[in-house]
C-alpha cells in the first residue's frame, strides 16, 4: 500500500504532538517546558503573526503526523539584532519573550505596517520530520506537497 503525505493547517489540539518531533526546538532552555508549552500555545493564537502546517502520513486507516512547519512575523528590531549578532538559541529566545510578556513576536499592527513598507521580517521557528518514520523517497514525496513557506527554512 502506498503512503499519501497531505499537509493541512495544525490546529491547537496538534500542536504538542508536533513539538515531540524534534524536542531541541522547543525554546524551553530559559522558561522550562511548562511555561514553554504554554508560550508556543500563545504563539499559535497569534494568527496575525503566525501560520503553521503539519504533514500527515496516511496508510489505509492509520493517519500520523509526520511533519510539521512554524512561522511567524518578528519584530523588525528583533530580526536585526539577530541578523547583526547570530547565535544558537534563536527560538530560546523567541518563546522567553512570549513567556515573560515581552514578545518579539509582530503585533498586527506592525505586521499591517510592514507589509505596506514592504518590509515583513519572518523566522522558521520549526520545521521537523518525524525521525525513522519515513524513508528518504517518502521526505522527498512530502516535500513535494508541503506549502512553500515551510519550505524557507
Amino acid at each position: 500500500m502506498t503512503a499519501l503525505f497531505p499537509w493541512r493547517r495544525t490546529q491547537a489540539r496538534d500542536l504538542a504532538k508536533c513539538l515531540q518531533l524534534h524536542p531541541a526546538k522547543n525554546g524551553a532552555e530559559a522558561v522550562g517546558n511548562a511555561r514553554a508549552a504554554k508560550a508556543w500555545q500563545q504563539l499559535f493564537a497569534m494568527s496575525h503573526a503566525t501560520r503553521s502546517a503539519v504533514v500527515e502520513m496516511r496508510e489505509g486507516d492509520r493517519v500520523e503526523i509526520v511533519g510539521f512547519g512554524l512561522a511567524s512575523f518578528v519584530k523588525k528590531s528583533f530580526a536585526e539584532d539577530e541578523v547583526r549578532n547570530p547565535r544558537l538559541g534563536l527560538n530560546s529566545r523567541i518563546i522567553s519573550s512570549i513567556a515573560e510578556d515581552s514578545s518579539v513576536i509582530a503585533t498586527e499592527e506592525e505586521v499591517r505596517d510592514a507589509n505596506t513598507r514592504g518590509d515583513l521580517q519572518q523566522v522558521i521557528l520549526d520545521t521537523s520530520w518525524k525521525n525513522g518514520a519515513l524513508t528518504a523517497a517518502q521526505v522527498d514525496a512530502s516535500v513535494l506537497s508541503t506549502p512553500r513557506f515551510l519550505l524557507a527554512s
